[in-house]
């Protein structure tokens, strides 16, 4: 009866004295995937509650790929557009985000298999088990292809969150952004030549530019603590989000650097994580594929429970 976030959060703390405060589970727990458009306005695309994750529209903008938690099982899953039908196409239980090959053919997620890290690839449409591109004994995330489908950025966290290209023909491994500092949410410009990512280089994390693949310098782009990066489909802006709202903000990138900046709308009834980012673009730039969180049926409550560690030794007794 413990609240549970989509990104596996226990709500829940103790303190030292025994003191147990929790978040209880409620009857809207999860999010529902939905458009959200300029104005503000939702439309579901699923209308059941699930604890939805790293959502991706194909580029035929007929299917979207998405994570769904179930009771901290996580797997990777197809939902059609048109009809609403779920296809499920993992059951590993641990996948993380889930990105299309550029010819929507393929869906690539990171997993775990006997005890290594891998990043696998699945047809989309279920017929085939998954295929290993490459494993790791740190975790590992396909974070984007680059549009000639023969190379892959992906993120590896070892001592800091860092950023490699994998060439698929050759299988080698190059780093990209591999500083001191954590650098993480990469995403790739729809002429595969300038990469957007996250970098908490300056002590908070903000979104930079640089180009690809020869990482030659580094243009801010947010003014605040931001996250998330997206390009748009079908133009140069850039999509992520900044600021104590989480507002969306698109910027224009042209030869490099932004040229301009614009709010989009509010962001705090959208699930957000800070790693990666679950939420995708309509390529008609007007609509958002988001994580709604919908209107809190009741005021957020918190129980308190006293003695805690009195009712944890009657639970399991001492030597049991």
């Amino acid at each position: 009866s413990v609240r549970v976030e989509s990104g596996g959060a226990v709500q829940a703390a103790l303190s030292d004295t025994g003191v147990l405060a929790y978040a209880p589970a409620g009857a809207g727990l999860g999010t529902h995937l939905a458009w959200m458009d300029l104005e503000e306005n939702v439309e579901l695309v699923f209308d059941e509650w699930k604890r939805f994750l790293s959502p991706r529209l194909s580029p035929g903008q007929q299917q979207i790929a998405v994570v769904i938690n179930d009771g901290g099982n996580t797997d990777a899953w197809t939902l059609d557009v048109g009809s609403g039908a779920l296809n499920q196409l993992t059951t590993t239980g641990d996948v993380s985000s889930v990105i299309w090959t550029p010819d929507g053919t393929w869906i690539t997620f990171g997993s775990r298999t006997s005890g290594a890290f891998v990043i696998q690839t699945v047809l989309a449409d279920g017929s085939s088990d998954p295929e290993t591109l490459l494993e790791s004994e740190h975790q590992i995330w396909p974070e984007a292809w680059h549009p000639d489908g023969k190379r892959l950025i992906f993120r590896q966290n070892s001592t800091s969150s860092d950023v490699f290209i994998f060439d698929v023909e050759d299988e080698s491994q190059t780093p990209l952004l591999d500083g001191a500092f954590d650098e993480y949410s990469a995403a790739l410009s729809n002429d595969g030549m300038t990469l957007a990512y996250v970098s908490e280089k300056g002590g908070s994390p903000k979104v930079y530019i640089t180009a690809f693949p020869e990482a030659a310098g580094e243009t801010p782009v947010s003014t605040g603590e931001a996250y998330n990066p997206v390009w748009s489909y079908n133009d140069d802006r850039l999509i992520y989000r900044e600021g104590q709202l989480w507002s969306f903000i698109a910027v224009t990138v042209l030869g490099g650097r932004v040229s301009t900046r614009s709010p989009l709308f509010d962001g705090t009834q959208i699930w957000w994580g800070v790693d990666r980012a679950h939420f995708d673009v309509h390529p008609d730039g007007e609509r958002f594929l988001v994580l709604h969180m919908g209107e809190p049926s009741e005021h957020p409550k918190i129980n308190i429970i006293l003695n805690w560690f009195e009712e944890l030794k009657q639970r399991v007794p001492t030597g049991r």
